[in-house]
């Protein structure tokens, strides 16, 4: 028997699989051509019958709902597994209260863009110019990670290393089930040239607004400087195999990651902290970042209550509609998402908390060096932050801090 939720993600990303060997065939094509690029063809052809026929069979097998659900045990466990310092209660809780915050700052937001007007008015006006193609979409993403980087060097925001670069590409069209919005591929941990790939995906419903530039600054910040793919390539560098490798063991998927609070919340911490440092920090841009951290709220709400059976798949659609302005189809994208990696999505937010509490308690002191505070939290690599937090307890202990 399988779950009807998951047999519909392997449908949806089997059907786009056509696009994968055709990509491969065309690459073999060009890079060698001849008797090996013909056999990479039969080869892709072979590989299609096969995902043919393995989509018949799921059409055929018997389903069932709801088998990807937790229990509650089972779900605190992951959670203690994952040393997120909190209990589910405790984190659903956190969810809600910053949700309350996040209206009320979206509200006042809304107001100073768009006096007088509804939310949609104001999410219109913030968008600001909208981009007329999905290549032109690429062309300010591309941009946007040039300025980051630019800025993170001029301000002091963090330490840059040699050899690393960020290349920005359209989400291949058999990858667009799994990431409804935006991704990025780091580059091997032995890589000698640190070379990210940032995916981004053209909207289902078409809608390019939600691409807009005002928006996706933030965006760019958390997927590149100083987010992901800055803090992927410095605990790439480290001795340390353990840092760099944020894997807790089998299963090797998102649900299973090791320090996923450090990291996705060090990237959310980020798109507040570069506005904070002047880093397009205009009110239309500063509404689009509370929308995010809205979104991020849901999200732990969805998470919590969607991975142990207590909220339906649909009224997670809903809930996400409702509060973050998201189209169906991509909700319904993102609710697949959940099912598949329980746990993953409230490290945003919480991992963002987290975070800064730490900063808080380091530097207590006005004009304590943020630099320096970076730095130290980046050198750590892909770590839990309660892991974290008692390494500097123990530097401060040692007179390092």
């Amino acid at each position: 028997v399988l779950d009807s939720t998951w047999t519909d993600i392997a449908d949806r990303v089997a059907e786009r699989m056509a696009a994968l060997w055709t990509s491969v065939v065309e690459a073999a094509e060009a890079a060698v051509g001849g008797t090996l690029a013909a056999e990479v063809s039969e080869a892709a052809a072979r590989a299609a019958a096969a995902v043919h026929e393995y989509r018949a069979w799921m059409a055929d097998a018997p389903r069932q709902d709801g088998l990807w659900v937790l229990s509650d045990d089972a779900f605190a466990g992951l959670i203690e597994r994952k040393q997120l310092g909190m209990t589910p209660a405790e984190i659903r809780e956190l969810g809600q209260y910053y949700l309350d915050r996040y209206r009320g700052e979206r509200a006042a937001l809304a107001e100073q863009v768009c006096p007088g007007g509804t939310l949609a008015e104001a999410r219109l006006t913030a968008a600001g110019t909208v981009p007329d193609t999905f290549d032109e979409v690429l062309r300010q993403v591309q941009e946007l990670v040039v300025e980051s980087r630019a800025f993170v060097a001029e301000r002091g925001i963090a330490a840059l290393p040699d050899a690393e670069e960020m290349d920005v590409i359209r989400t291949p069209g058999f990858f667009e089930p799994l990431i409804p919005f935006a991704a990025m591929l780091e580059a091997g941990v032995y890589a000698p040239l640190q070379r990210s790939v940032y995916l981004v995906t053209p909207p289902a419903d078409g809608d390019l607004s939600r691409l807009a530039r005002s928006r996706f600054s933030g965006i760019a910040v958390h997927e590149g400087y100083p987010g992901h793919h800055l803090q992927h390539t410095l605990a790439h560098g480290s001795t340390s195999v353990y840092r760099n490798n944020p894997f807790m063991g089998f299963p090797a998927d998102g649900a299973a990651r090791y320090g996923l609070d450090l990291v996705e919340g060090w990237a959310h911490y980020c798109e507040e902290m570069m506005k904070d440092c002047g880093f397009h920090d205009t009110p239309h841009s500063r509404f689009w970042m509370v929308e995010d951290q809205l979104f991020r709220a849901v999200r732990i709400l969805v998470d919590v209550d969607l991975s142990r059976g207590k909220m339906s798949p649909q009224h997670a659609v809903d809930l996400l509609m409702s509060e973050s302005g998201m189209g169906p189809r991509a909700a319904e994208a993102e609710v697949r998402r959940y099912t598949t990696s329980a746990t993953y999505q409230l490290c945003y937010l919480l991992g963002k908390h987290k975070i800064e509490q730490l900063r808080d308690d380091v530097c207590s002191e006005p004009g304590d060096d943020l630099r320096a505070f970076h730095d130290l939290v980046l050198a750590e690599g892909c770590v839990p932050v309660e892991v974290l937090h008692e390494r500097f307890r123990r530097r401060e202990g040692e007179g390092l801090l």
